[in-house]
């Protein structure tokens, strides 16, 4: 099930997207979610939470200063949609080597496998070491943004960052 996720991790030049607003006030980290990159959060776990489900297709997240976030997973509570399917925590997304790209493109893999949208109305994206492990020290985020399922524009970027499966 999770092992067979697939996962596309995209660094990109975010500022040439069509940046979507949140559609609902985040209860968790706020400063990372305020639509003003200005402002940062500096944390080795980031929350997202929500008080209704939403359809997401990815993050852009933009990072800085001298702890960015390079490597990170995210994980949602994801939300059942049929008999076949378990909600609970999943990972639906991870970075590895990020590098020095200040802006990134995670795209989510769905716990069905099915290429699809990920419904939640929590996340979690937690900072890791180049090794994989979780990260002890703070990681700097500027913003994040919404990819929602009904987002017209593509998502662009050249793959960097990505993780095997098998690193999931």
């Amino acid at each position: 099930m999770m092992h067979a996720l697939p996962l596309l991790a995209l660094a990109t030049a975010a500022l040439a997207q069509n940046l979507t607003a949140w559609r609902q006030t985040n209860y968790g980290a706020a400063a990372a979610t305020d639509g003003d990159s200005a402002t940062s959060h500096d944390a080795t776990r980031f929350s997202i939470l929500h008080n209704r489900i939403d359809n997401y297709r990815g993050f852009y997240i933009e990072t800085s200063g001298a702890s960015p976030l390079t490597d990170f997973s995210v994980s949602a509570l994801y939300h059942t949609h049929g008999a076949d399917d378990r909600g609970g925590l999943v990972t639906v997304g991870r970075v590895c080597g990020g590098g020095e790209s200040k802006y990134m493109a995670v795209v989510f893999a769905n716990p069905r496998g099915d290429g699809g949208f990920v419904s939640t109305d929590t996340f979690f994206i937690t900072a890791a070491n180049a090794d994989g492990s979780e990260a002890s020290e703070p990681r700097r985020v500027n913003e994040i943004w919404p990819i929602y399922s009904d987002d017209e524009s593509t998502i662009v970027g050249a793959g960097a960052g990505a993780c095997s499966t098998s690193e999931l």
